[in-house]
């Protein structure tokens, strides 16, 4: 019988709690980044609500925190669509959908 490696055991979580919590949304896409900064790196999380917005959230490893920076709605001829795909670009540090 052929064991998988990603397969053999569970994925232990880090924290007790979950980072980032928010009543009365949904989450369709997520990507992460590790960004390096001028004196350290910090985790950015991008993810995609049910509503079409992306929200940039960044992680506090010393606090074990996350913080929303910035909020985003895109939309093409004033209507808002469902995000279909949600990808980061490292040449660039940005976030396509």
């Amino acid at each position: 019988m052929l064991r998988y490696q990603l397969m053999d055991k569970a994925i232990q979580p880090a924290t007790a709690e979950p980072l980032h919590t928010i009543n009365l949304e949904r989450y369709s896409h997520l990507t992460a980044a590790e960004i390096t900064t001028q004196y350290s790196y910090s985790h950015v999380l991008f993810v995609a609500t049910d509503s079409g917005y992306i929200k940039k959230i960044s992680v506090l490893p010393k606090f074990e925190k996350t913080c929303i920076i910035e909020i985003w709605k895109p939309e093409q001829n004033n209507i808002i669509s469902p995000i279909k795909t949600i990808g980061y670009l490292k040449e660039t540090v940005s976030s396509i959908s």
